[in-house]
C-alpha cells in the first residue's frame, strides 16, 4: 500500500539510498513524497538523517506515523460499526422500556401521599367513602 504526504519540494541534492529507492520516492507533479509499504523505524532513521530541512523532515515523520497505523478494509469498518450502533440501541430501547414499564406500575410511594393513597384494593372489591 502507497503512503503519501504533501511535500512543496525535495531539499537540494536529496538522494535517497540506492536501497531504499524502490519504497520512497517524490512525485514532483503531484508535490508529493510517497512510500510504499510499512516504514521500519531503521529506515525512517536513514531517512530522516539524510537531510536537515524542516520540511523534509517532518514529512517523513507523517509518513513514518500513517505507514503504522493499521489499516481495515472499509467494508469490516461499516459492519462494525452498524453492530456496535445495533448493540448501543438494543441496550437503550430494553432500559427505557423497563424503566417505563417499572415506573407505570409501582404504585406513588411519595413521602407526602396519605396512608390511604397507598392502600391496596383488592380486585372486585369497591372503595365506599365515610
Amino acid at each position: 500500500m502507497e503512503h503519501f504526504v504533501n511535500l512543496h519540494s525535495l531539499p537540494e541534492g536529496l538522494r535517497f539510498p540506492a536501497d531504499l529507492q524502490a519504497r520512497i520516492r517524490f512525485d514532483a507533479e503531484r508535490k508529493r513524497l510517497v512510500y510504499q509499504g510499512q516504514m521500519w523505524k531503521a529506515h525512517y532513521d536513514r531517512l530522516v538523517a539524510l537531510h536537515l530541512d524542516a520540511d523534509y523532515q517532518l514529512a517523513i515523520e507523517q509518513l513514518f506515523r500513517i505507514s503504522a497505523e493499521p489499516t481495515v478494509p472499509p467494508r469490516r469498518r461499516l459492519k462494525s460499526t452498524v453492530a456496535i450502533a445495533c448493540v448501543v440501541g438494543g441496550t437503550l430501547f430494553v432500559g427505557m422500556w423497563w424503566y417505563a414499564t417499572r415506573a407505570s406500575a409501582t404504585p406513588s410511594t411519595s413521602p407526602t401521599a396519605a396512608p390511604s393513597d397507598r392502600m391496596a384494593i383488592a380486585p372486585g372489591a369497591t372503595l365506599e367513602e365515610k
